[in-house]
Parts: structure tokens; C-alpha cells; sequence
């Protein structure tokens, strides 16, 4: 009823949840009663590819049914999901996503507005002032589901940690999320450490935990990904390692971190790895200029992607949305 009484008061609905015909009715049930509706997605679904867990529904268009004797099926949709999604945007207001390459993507669709991945910079920022990473190790720091799977194999990040580990021996690696992307990382148990998921407001105090933080990226899929990566270090005053990616074309504008090569073909991946492992070497061995370098940078960090200092360009699109969606 809360949900219900809210969206009753509202003039923009925003809905989290992807629409397909199994799922646009309670969008139609607001749009029935004037109320403009957007859907919000920060996923290429149309780009997953068999090395993501969703392929089997975004790519195949397969769901699982129970049939006879309680045997589990796999059944193929007669629409598939990319269409119904589709065409479920020529019913609601459009789109808004953290991503511009995703607003790109899906132009030809439906309206679609950008509207980046701001953050509560206070909620990071008391554990930026008690950050506490291990004074005996320098630690590489990342967090990512599988669909990260890629992203550390064709960037050339795999071939270059082990590198990096063999020559500094007070390099660990420090990943928290799921444990088979863990299980990739080439180095022994003793250099590398797992964490299983948080909750959002226990995710603050797990970066503190970070020395240097990592954002490898290959594909387009990872290119339409937000920001976050790049907003979390840099508001932290965590150096950080990222692909040159349109991502993070923001932070590479203002110049602030470090930035290797794109691509993901297999012919360039050992000069990508050439640069993972100079660029991590090099922020080891400086780690000190390195930090104190992004916190002088606070400021224009702050300005770039807290939410209360934007919270004006968000108004601005969500009037928009009422105005021209």
C-alpha cells in the first residue's frame, strides 16, 4: 500500500524492473492514470554474450518451466525478451540509465535520458577518514559479480597481475563478490583474499580496505556500464587503474587516475597487459604520491558526483521526461 500511495502522489513514476509482456501491466495500470512512467537500466541486455548467466534469457530467450514429475525444462519464448523489452518502450515515457554508449544503444527504442550514478558522499567519505587497509600488504582492491568474467580476462588484467605479484612481494589482491571470478586471479591463495557480497551500506567500509583500486574493462557491454567504479575511488581518495573506457570519459577529462588501453581482441592483449603491469608497478612503488594526488582532487570529485551538489541537473531531466516524454 505504501508503494501504491506513493505512486498515486507522484507526476514520474521510475521503475526498476525490465519490461517484458509478462511485466508491463503495472506500468500500463499508471500510465492508465496519467502518470508519465520511465524504466531504469544499467545493463546492455541486448549485447549478453554465453560467458554471462543471463545469456540463457537475454541471448537465448530461454526460460526454465516445470514440467511432468517435477522435471525442470528449459522452454524457448516465442517472442524474444530484446523485442518484448522493445516494444514495451513504445508504451511507458522511455528510458533512463547511468550510461551514455546505453542511451546510444537504445535510441532507435524509445526516448532515453542519462542520468549518472551520483552517490551520498557522506556515507563514504566517514570511512575515507578511518580507512583502514593492511600496513603489511599493499592491496589491489575489487568488486564485481561474474559478469565481470571478461572484463578481467580480455583486458589483459589477469596476465599482468601475476606479473605484478611475482615482482612486489607485498602485493595482494583483495576481491569481493563471487568467488569464481576470484578463482581467475593466476596468483597463490596467500597473495589474493576473498570477501562474499555486502549489503550497500556495508560496501563503504570494504573500500577502505583498499590500497589501489582496479576498473578493467573489455567490450562494448562493459563500456555501457556506469561510472561507480571510478566515482568510489576517486570520492574515497583511492588511486585507481582503469581501461580508457567512454565510462569513465568524465574522470579522464578532469584527469583524474590512471588509464590503459581498450580492445579485447587476443593479438593487442599482451601490450594491454604490458600496461596493467607498468602502470600498477609504477602506483606500488609511489603509492604515497599516488594518494595524496586524488585527495588534492576532492573537490572536483565532490562537485562531479554527489547527489546533493546535482541534485539540480537530476530535477532538470526529470522535468524534461515530463515535458517532452
Amino acid at each position: 500500500m505504501d508503494a501504491r500511495r506513493a505512486c498515486a502522489m507522484s507526476d514520474l513514476i521510475i521503475l526498476q524492473r525490465v519490461f517484458i509482456d509478462s511485466s508491463i501491466d503495472r506500468a500500463l495500470f499508471w500510465k492508465a492514470r496519467d502518470k508519465a512512467v520511465v524504466c531504469d537500466i544499467d545493463d546492455a541486455y541486448q549485447l549478453i554474450q554465453d560467458d554471462n548467466q543471463a545469456h540463457k534469457f537475454w541471448g537465448l530467450g530461454e526460460v526454465e518451466i516445470l514440467g511432468p514429475y517435477g522435471l525442470k525444462l528449459n522452454k524457448t519464448l516465442d517472442k524474444h525478451p530484446v523485442q518484448q523489452f522493445a516494444e514495451s518502450l513504445s508504451k511507458i515515457n522511455g528510458l533512463t540509465m547511468p550510461s551514455r554508449i546505453l542511451a546510444d544503444d537504445w535510441r532507435w527504442a524509445g526516448k532515453c535520458w542519462y542520468v549518472p550514478n551520483y552517490v551520498d558522499s557522506d556515507r563514504y567519505v566517514k570511512w575515507r577518514t578511518c580507512a583502514s587497509p593492511d600496513p603489511d600488504w599493499i592491496t589491489i582492491g575489487y568488486g564485481a559479480s561474474l559478469s565481470h568474467t571478461p572484463s578481467f580476462e580480455l583486458s589483459g588484467f589477469l596476465d599482468a597481475i601475476q606479473k605484478v605479484v611475482l615482482q612486489r612481494p607485498r602485493v595482494r589482491v583483495l576481491l569481493c563478490g563471487d568467488r569464481r571470478l576470484f578463482d581467475l586471479v593466476p596468483i597463490s591463495n596467500r597473495r589474493k583474499f576473498h570477501l562474499p557480497y555486502v549489503r550497500w551500506d556495508e560496501w563503504p567500509r570494504i573500500l577502505g580496505m583498499f590500497d589501489i583500486g582496479i576498473a578493467p574493462m573489455a567490450r562494448r557491454y562493459d563500456d555501457s556500464r556506469s561510472w561507480i567504479k571510478a566515482v568510489e575511488s576517486s570520492i574515497m581518495g583511492t588511486p585507481f587503474v582503469a581501461t580508457r573506457s567512454p565510462a569513465y570519459q568524465d574522470f579522464i577529462n578532469l584527469g583524474v587516475g590512471r588509464y590503459v588501453d581498450g580492445g579485447h581482441d587476443d593479438e593487442n592483449r599482451p601490450k594491454r597487459a604490458e600496461q596493467w603491469e607498468s602502470v600498477l608497478l609504477d602506483m606500488v612503488d609511489h603509492l604515497s604520491d599516488y594518494k595524496d594526488e586524488i585527495r588534492s582532487r576532492y573537490a572536483q570529485c565532490y562537485e562531479l558526483t554527489d547527489i546533493d551538489y546535482n541534485v539540480s541537473k537530476v530535477i532538470s531531466t526529470y522535468t524534461q521526461i515530463l515535458e517532452k516524454g
